[in-house]
């Protein structure tokens, strides 16, 4: 299954992920070490395990980034994901929340969006991200599921059943 990542005017970022489970709180998948991921100028195999949810209508995609150095949940907030024939595509606002596990929340890569809000992002749209950025800050802060810990146990979860059929 692929997830495309759109970045205007950037192009479309790809990742290879496995479906793990949908629930009421979204899609959820997976993609392990080694995972493909295409973007306009360059490729390469992930070096890190990721989980992602996303949900059609939700102005925001989560990963749960399991970086050694940097262990962190990232909110892409963007244009509702949609389904393709190959997957999931939604489009990046550029504007991000990200908890620093354990506890260190901050809002992400502003500069990169109000760039975006003077090329490509229309003022309702900048609008809904800024508002949906703000509630997102105050669950990654609360921890409230599933951006508490739910997230972690599916990777943690879909790591050790990767690791059953090598």
């Amino acid at each position: 299954m692929r997830l495309d990542k759109v970045k205007r005017p950037a192009g479309v970022f790809s990742f290879e992920f496995h479906a793990l489970d949908e629930d009421s709180h979204g899609v959820w998948l997976f993609a392990p070490v080694g995972s493909t991921w295409v973007a306009p100028h360059d490729h390469g195999a992930l070096r890190i395990d990721v989980v992602t949810l996303i949900k059609p209508g939700r102005w925001f995609a989560t990963w749960w980034v399991d970086d050694p150095h940097d262990r962190r949940v990232e909110i892409d907030l963007c244009l509702p994901p949609e389904r393709t024939k190959d997957g999931w595509t939604y489009v990046d606002l550029e504007l991000d929340v990200f908890r620093h596990e354990p506890d260190f929340v901050e809002v992400h890569d502003r500069d990169e969006f109000e760039t975006a809000c003077n090329r490509s992002i229309t003022p309702p749209d900048a609008g809904m991200a800024e508002t949906t950025a703000a509630q997102m800050q105050r669950v990654l802060e609360r921890r409230m599921e599933p951006w508490g810990d739910e997230g972690w146990r599916r990777l943690i979860d879909a790591k050790t059943s990767a690791g059953s059929r090598v």
